[in-house]
C-alpha cells in the first residue's frame, strides 16, 4: 500500500543517516588505522544465501572493519547458461539439496530475488556495515551512470562498469561528509565465497601499501584491492574512456583479434594508471585458494556445497604474491593465435614497465573452463 511504501522509505533513510554518523565517528576516532570501503557489485545471485553472507562477514569484512556499499541487480542471471532451464551441466556435487544429495547442474536462470530477500541482506550479517545500498537494472544503472560521467566507446562489461561508477559516487558522498578519504577499497563480485581471511587492518600490509606507493591486487574480474587513490582509475575512469585507451576492454566483436578474456580489463586498466598490480589469473582448489564462485543451483531448493560445508578455517589470503598470469589471463586468444603478435604488442602498448615483464607466454586455455568469456558479465 501507499502507506506501507512511505514507510519503507523513511526506515531506509534514517537506516542511511545511523551509517553516515557511525561512519564519521569511528573514522574520527581511529585517525591512525586504515579504513576500507568494500563495493559489492553485479547480479546478486547466491548473496541472498544466509550462508553466503555470513562466510563473506567473516572472511572479508570483520578483519578489515570495513564499510559496505551494494549497487547490485535482484538478477540471477548467466547470459551464455544453456541447457534445459538456462542451466549448464558442470561437476558433479557442486549443488547439494536439503537432503543433501548431489545435483549435476549448478548453474540458472531462477526468479530475481525478492523483497524478504533483499530484506534480510540489508539486516542479516553484513547489514550492520552497510553504509549504501541500491538495486538497480542493466539499464537503469548505464542511464544514472552516464548522468555522472559519459562513457565513450563500446564497453565490455559496460553494466557492470556502471556500477562501478555508482559505488564510487555513493563512496564519495560518505568521504565528504566524514572528511576524510577511505585508504582502500575493495571491488567485488556478490556471489564469491572466501576460503581464506583478509589480513586484519592492523597487519603490515595494509601499512606497508598505504605509505609507499599506488598498489592492487586483483583475481580475475572476482575481487580487485586497491589504495584509494588508485580507486578512481579502476571505478571512474575505466568506465569514462576505457574503451578507447585499453583494447582488452573492448567487446570481442570489436576486435576480435585483440580479443582476451574479458576479466583482464580491470587489470590493464590498474596497470596502465600506474599502479604496481599484483594478479593471480587462477587457484587450484587447495588451502591456497581464497575462495569459489557460487552461482545459483538449477534446483531452486538446492544450495552451493561450499555453503553447506561451512565456514572455512581462518587462513590468511596472500595479497602479495608473486603474480600468476598465464593459461586463462589471455585464455580466449589461443583462439587467434595467428594474431599473436599484434596482441601482444598493443597489450603493452598500454601497460607500465612494471606490469610489462608480467605479460605471459601464450599458454592454451584449460579445459573445461566454463566461466563468463563472452559478452556482457552484469
Amino acid at each position: 500500500s501507499k502507506c506501507r511504501r512511505k514507510m519503507r522509505f523513511f526506515a531506509v533513510m534514517l537506516l542511511e543517516m545511523r551509517f553516515f554518523l557511525a561512519v564519521m565517528l569511528v573514522q574520527l576516532g581511529r585517525p591512525n588505522e586504515p579504513s576500507f570501503a568494500v563495493c559489492f557489485v553485479g547480479q546478486l545471485r547466491t548473496l541472498t544465501e544466509p550462508g553466503l553472507q555470513e562466510n563473506l562477514a567473516k572472511m572479508l569484512v570483520e578483519p578489515l572493519e570495513a564499510d559496505l556499499f551494494f549497487v547490485v541487480s535482484r538478477r540471477h542471471e548467466i547470459a551464455h547458461a544453456a541447457g534445459a532451464g538456462g542451466c549448464l551441466q558442470a561437476d558433479s556435487g557442486m549443488c547439494e539439496s536439503s537432503d543433501y544429495t548431489s545435483r549435476m547442474r549448478r548453474r540458472t536462470r531462477r526468479a530475481d530475488a525478492t523483497d524478504d530477500e533483499v530484506d534480510f541482506l540489508r539486516r542479516g550479517p553484513l547489514g550492520r556495515r552497510t553504509v549504501h545500498f541500491a538495486a538497480i537494472e542493466d539499464g537503469d544503472a548505464i542511464r544514472v551512470a552516464s548522468a555522472l560521467d559519459e562513457s565513450r566507446g563500446p564497453l565490455v562489461q559496460k553494466a557492470l562498469r556502471a556500477r562501478c561508477r555508482l559505488c564510487l559516487e555513493a563512496i564519495e558522498r560518505v568521504e565528504a561528509r566524514a572528511k576524510r578519504p577511505y585508504d582502500y577499497v575493495v571491488r567485488t563480485r556478490p556471489d564469491y565465497a572466501l576460503f581464506c581471511a583478509f589480513p586484519p587492518k592492523t597487519a603490515a600490509l595494509w601499512k606497508k601499501k598505504l605509505s609507499s606507493y599506488e598498489w592492487a591486487s586483483t583475481h580475475r574480474d572476482y575481487w580487485e584491492v586497491v589504495t584509494r587513490s588508485t580507486a578512481d582509475a579502476l571505478l571512474r575512469d575505466l568506465w569514462v574512456d576505457g574503451a578507447e585507451r585499453l583494447p582488452a576492454c573492448r567487446p570481442y566483436g570489436d576486435l576480435p583479434e585483440l580479443a582476451t578474456r574479458v576479466e583482464a580489463c580491470a587489470y590493464f586498466a590498474l596497470c596502465a594508471a600506474g599502479a604496481v598490480v599484483q594478479a593471480a589469473d587462477r587457484y587450484d582448489d587447495d588451502a591456497e585458494s581464497p575462495g569459489i564462485i557460487v552461482r545459483p543451483c538449477c534446483n531452486a531448493t538446492a544450495t552451493h556445497r561450499s555453503i553447506r560445508r561451512g565456514l572455512p578455517s581462518n587462513a590468511t589470503c596472500d595479497f602479495d604474491r608473486v603474480p600468476v598470469l598465464g593459461q586463462w589471463f589471455l585464455g580466449s586468444a589461443a583462439r587467434h593465435q595467428a594474431e599473436w603478435t599484434t596482441l601482444r604488442t598493443t597489450l603493452l602498448e598500454t601497460m607500465r614497465p612494471h606490469c610489462e615483464e608480467q605479460l605471459p607466454s601464450l599458454i592454451p586455455p584449460m579445459p573445461g573452463d566454463d566461466d563468463d568469456d563472452r559478452g556482457e558479465l552484469r
